[in-house]
């Protein structure tokens, strides 16, 4: 083989590296980042979470956490209880990357196994109200609390059974497919182009 034609192998071996080295890093970029999306939201870090996120919505991160909240004053222990159920109910969630495929130089397409606490309504609320129930009867001096304290109490009593039945509840698994895009510099997931994830948190975390 002479001069020239080595060569021109040597080029078009380089050629195909460089190519597969590109599409590695994108991909590995994309994933890195839906990585520590799923990170932040397997402890509910929400700060985190907003950061991976565009949000064609009024939500930072994509969806709603307005629940059990109405008719309660809101004093730092109530919000902590609340974020306790939040957090527990974050920390059931799972996920498993299936496969991974690069779109075009700025979408990554992922097929995810998504696990999480199916939380049944009825069965939660039944089970949490028998909770409390027992608590106020172990407890006569709940009604000699004031309206706040009584409102402290009980959601603290709420989140200790809520968090309970998280651990005891059977899980169900999903798969969705979830679009990480660039935008600008940085890989980010966009709720516009994620209605399967969004839909899902949406029900599982404020319905």
């Amino acid at each position: 083989m002479n001069f020239a034609k080595r060569l021109l192998s040597i080029v078009m071996i380089l050629a195909v590296l460089f190519a597969f080295a590109g599409c590695g890093g994108s991909t590995a970029g994309a994933e890195e980042l839906l990585k520590t999306y799923f990170s932040a939201l397997n402890g509910f870090n929400t700060d985190a979470m907003a950061k991976c996120i565009v949000s064609d919505n009024e939500y930072k991160i994509g969806f709603s956490t307005e629940t059990i909240s109405d008719g309660y004053v809101q004093t730092d222990n109530y919000k902590k209880s609340v974020e306790s159920m939040f957090k527990g109910l974050s920390n059931t969630f799972s996920f498993i990357i299936n496969s991974t495929e690069a779109v075009d130089k700025t979408t990554v397409k992922f097929n995810v196994t998504v696990k999480h606490a199916d939380v049944n309504e009825e069965a939660v609320n039944n089970y949490v109200q028998g909770k409390v129930d027992n608590y106020v009867t172990k407890h006569p001096s709940y009604f000699d609390l004031n309206e706040i304290e009584q409102s402290d109490t009980s959601i603290a009593v709420m989140a200790d059974a809520y968090n309970q039945y998280l651990q005891i509840t059977e899980r169900v698994t999903k798969d969705i497919d979830i679009l990480v895009t660039k935008v600008g510099n940085n890989w980010k997931i966009e709720t516009a182009k994620n209605y399967q994830l969004f839909s899902l948190l949406t029900e599982v975390f404020a319905e």
